[in-house]
């Protein structure tokens, strides 16, 4: 197990850290830290990549779940199971991979439609991975608060409707997205007026 030496930010003395931990407790005055991403260990492409293709393919069983009743205890089971791919995400903004992460998302995004495409529609998959991507990854991205998060966002979803030209997914959190479930058909109707 590969460890990192940092410092501890209330009393200064040197802890050793296991590389992919969020948070640990100073041995000597008991504080809690909150790790960075440096702190954390180095962007690894690799665990990145083996992420990708197995989030997208799922994206059945998230979309089932985009409901009123649903998606609040869905959003919150995909962080937890996507924690790994999430903290890859916050080490690769922080070490400024943001580009290379967004070349193996789509690339990634291409493997997972070739390997559903068969069992398929036409249309189906590049739906449900759009959905996917705005309903439940770039949200869990964002609210790792990572101050870098959105405009990496940002550029994800540029790359996105380059690469597949019908999409036109948006960069919302979940806040944002579940305050549309509560807003009704009139209140959406004058708001447009």
């Amino acid at each position: 197990m590969k460890v990192k030496e940092i410092s501890c930010p209330s009393c200064k003395e040197k802890l050793q850290v296991p590389e992919g931990r969020d948070s640990i407790f100073c041995m000597f005055c008991g504080k809690a830290i909150e790790l960075t991403p440096k702190e954390q260990g180095d962007f690894c492409e690799k665990t990145f990549q083996g992420q990708i293709v197995p989030i997208l393919i799922s994206y059945p069983v998230w979309i089932k779940k985009f409901s009123r009743e649903e998606y609040p205890a869905a959003f919150e089971r995909f962080c937890k199971e996507q924690k790994v791919f999430l903290e890859e995400v916050d080490k690769g903004i922080a070490q400024n991979q943001s580009a290379r992460m967004v070349e193996l998302v789509i690339r990634g995004a291409g493997e997972a439609g070739k390997q559903l495409s068969a069992s398929a529609r036409a249309g189906e998959v590049q739906h449900g991975m759009n959905t996917l991507m705005a309903v439940y990854v770039i949200p869990a991205i964002i609210r790792r608060k990572r101050k870098e998060a959105p405009a990496f966002c940002k550029q994800l979803k540029e790359a996105w409707a380059v690469s597949f030209k019908d999409s036109r997914i948006k960069v919302s959190d979940f806040e944002t997205i579940w305050e549309g479930f509560n807003v009704s058909f009139f209140d959406a109707w004058f708001k447009r007026r």
